[in-house]
């Protein structure tokens, strides 16, 4: 598996731009994502991703996103 490691607020803020396009209102945007998104965000960290993945790609700088890679124990 490979975890895509983005803060909850810079998915907030990608979203807001993203979405907006065709939602055409960043505060709907933010409210789906911090009433549903936030959640199920919060669902996937507790199951411990980061420990079983095979690779974290940290992506909170898009410009500049660092591979990391779990060894095999």
């Amino acid at each position: 598996m490979i975890w895509l490691d983005v803060s909850f607020e810079t998915m907030v803020e990608r979203a807001a731009l993203r979405d907006v396009a065709w939602v055409h209102d960043e505060l709907k945007v933010r409210h789906h994502y911090e009433t549903f998104w936030q959640h199920v965000h919060a669902l996937y960290e507790g199951l411990g991703p980061r420990d079983t993945a095979d690779a974290i790609v940290d992506n909170e700088d898009p410009s500049r996103p660092r591979l990391r890679l779990r060894r095999p124990e």
